[in-house]
């Protein structure tokens, strides 16, 4: 991740806490599905020290389509990623949008009419540590240490069974800690496609 600042994903907290993924990172949302995990790791943006820390992590619940999420009576309309709007027969950007612009919509969603990334993940068994990262013990996964250190922005689905082995113990780790450990986001530098100071995650694709 190169930028964290609540809108990819946004986490909600309070009585129902809430993790969803509704703006950027299109190949993410389009590939995985319920029960898959999502994994973010800090880069260099937000770790100079190279340390890699984990800023979220979140077991998919649902994955819901865009004329759901972003229906004019959505349960989640008031989410800060709620950023589009879909009156039935298009979609368009809200006006009080707080993230991206209205030329970052086929970056969004896809290009139209099918919009093939207009997808929406769910998610109520998540972490969110924030800008107080878990700071993950690279001694013991050495293999994917190796893997951090050599990716770019983008995602990963496929693992050696060393990384997939490495990668099951970390989740196991993470999910003990207790819920909502940090509700600090972490900021970053802005978007590649901003339209003013509050955007979201920087050139997407980065977790």
């Amino acid at each position: 991740m190169t930028n964290d600042d609540g809108g990819a994903p946004c986490c909600t907290f309070g009585r129902s806490p809430l993790w969803s993924l509704a703006i950027c990172k299109p190949r993410i949302r389009s590939t995985a599905d319920k029960e898959d995990i999502v994994i973010g790791f800090a880069g260099l943006d937000l770790d100079e020290s190279k340390g890699y820390g984990m800023v979220h992590i979140a077991r998919v619940k649902a994955k819901l389509a865009g004329r759901d999420y972003y229906a004019r009576n959505s349960f989640y309309r008031n989410r800060g990623d709620c950023i589009y709007e879909w009156n039935g027969a298009e979609y368009r950007r809200r006006p009080a949008a707080r993230f991206h612009a209205k030329k970052d919509m086929p970056r969004d969603l896809g290009s139209a009419p099918n919009h093939p990334s207009a997808w929406i993940l769910i998610s109520e068994d998540f972490r969110y540590f924030g800008r107080n990262r878990l700071e993950v013990e690279w001694q013991r996964y050495p293999a994917l240490r190796r893997r951090l250190e050599n990716l770019r922005q983008g995602h990963r689905v496929y693992h050696s069974a060393v990384i997939r082995e490495e990668l099951e113990k970390l989740v196991n780790e993470a999910f003990a800690r207790p819920f909502a450990t940090n509700r600090q986001h972490t900021r970053g530098r802005a978007c590649a496609h901003r339209d003013d100071d509050h955007c979201g995650v920087s050139q997407c694709g980065g977790s």
